[in-house]
This record gives C-alpha cells, structure tokens and sequence, in this order.
C-alpha cells in the first residue's frame, strides 16, 4: 500500500489521468525484439544520456563518450552535470543532487544551494530522476521497497512528496535502485537486481523487463536513430532493445 498523503495523490493522478488503465509489458516491448550488446571492454559507466540528434552521450568515471546513432563509439563530451544517477539538471539550470551525508536532496543554482529536502523515512538515497515535463522528481534508494516522488514547484523549490512507486520485492525484502529513465509516455524504467522494473505514471507496476545480463547494471536512457531504443550499461558491455515508447526529448515543450 502506497504511504502517498491524499493532496499529493490528487495532483500526480491529476496529471496523468490519461493513463487510467493498466499497461502491460506487451504494450511497452517490440514484439521478438531482444537485448543486443553494442559495445564490449566499455570500464565504469556512470551515466548514460539519449541526446535529441541520435547520439547516446556515455560518461565513464569522469571520461566522455558518444555512441552515434551511425553506431560508431568515439570521444566526445563529458556530461558534466550528471556524472552519475545521483544527480538531475533542470530546463531552467536548476541542478538537484543526493547530499550522502545527511540523506537529504538539495537544489543548486548556480553553484549556489538554494533548497534542501529531507523526507522523513527516506534513509538512502541512491538515484534520481527528474520527469520530462519537470514537475516532479523520482528518487530510487539503495535499500527500499519504494521509489519516492516528490512536487517539484514552479520555482524549482520542494513540494510535497512520498513514497509513490512499490517494487517488486520478496516479503520484507529491501533492493537498491542503481538508476531510472523515463519515456515520453511518463512510464519509468528502474534498474533493480531483479530486472527493470517499469511503472505506469500512475505509479502501478506494469511489469519486470528481464536485465541485459547478469552484471549489475549502472546506467540506462532512451534514445537512437528513431528515439526508441532501450539502453542499458552492465558490467563491461553498453545494450540496446527496442521498445515501443520514445524518449522524452521528443516530447513538445509548452
């Protein structure tokens, strides 16, 4: 059972009133499409971002990558700004990142912090993920059974926020979330040691997408050619799959 204060419930379900039905893997996946590994030997990464031109910018501890949709992996630019999943960067520059010390969330502007977050009974923060419309923020722990969403208000400060999302888990079993990704329909990817599990935006669990491989995975997107493709880093290997939802740069800006 979702721990969700009522107002905070109405103005997520508000938000995605569209999305009143349950969406079952069959309706996320391409038929007969599987994972594919793109690149092998690929040491450490820690983020990965689908870039609106194709390309798929691949951080590696602190070294900048791209995989062009050509499928060529060459130099290119560090994503300075997402390092890893512990981070978020808004449309307005707005930068929101996990202070580890204190398990709180904080928001920077301009190198300067301007808000603080701390949620009772969000003890370890490991991930986030800002929505593509930026209205709020996914927070993944390294030992929960919950993914947390939190109001992000028009100024970029804190609203209300919960737990929102309930993993798969066995009973009074807790898993780390490693990273998230969301698509331009609002379904939300999490990398788990079960397999990715996807969520509807009304925070049901449509189902879990088997992993790419045994390896923990580390970082996933959406993007490609056609801004539809699934990709994943585990161990020393970059995946791919189709699915049927696009990435969220595609998605019209008011």
């Amino acid at each position: 059972m979702k721990h969700i204060p009522l107002t905070f419930a109405i103005v997520m379900l508000t938000a995605t009133s569209a999305a009143a039905q349950d969406i079952p893997l069959s309706k996320i996946l391409v038929a007969k499409e599987d994972w594919h590994p793109l690149f092998h030997e690929v040491r450490a990464v820690t983020y990965l971002e689908g870039m609106p031109n194709g390309d798929v910018a691949v951080n590696q501890d602190g070294e900048g990558r791209l995989l062009t949709k050509e499928g060529k992996f060459i130099g290119g630019p560090l994503i300075y700004h997402r390092i890893t999943a512990k981070t978020a960067l808004a449309s307005s520059r707005l930068h929101y990142r996990i202070k580890e010390n204190d398990s709180s969330i904080a928001c920077f502007k301009e190198g300067k912090q301007v808000h603080t977050l701390k949620l009772s009974g969000l003890k370890s923060p490991a991930c986030l993920y800002l929505w593509p419309d930026e209205g709020h923020l996914v927070v993944g722990e390294s030992d929960g059974a919950y993914l947390w969403a939190v109001r992000i208000e028009k100024d970029g400060s804190f609203g209300p926020g919960d737990r929102y999302y309930s993993l798969r888990t066995k009973p009074n079993e807790k898993l780390p979330v490693a990273a998230m990704t969301m698509d331009a329909g609002f379904l939300l990817y999490a990398c788990t040691p079960i397999g990715i599990q996807v969520f509807d935006p009304t925070g049901r669990l449509s189902g879990v997408l088997p992993a790419p491989s045994k390896d923990p995975m580390t970082a996933i997107t959406i993007g490609g050619a056609k801004a539809d493709e699934l990709f994943v880093a585990a161990g020393a290997k970059i995946f791919a799959r189709r699915i049927q939802g696009k990435a969220p740069y595609t998605l019209k800006k008011n």
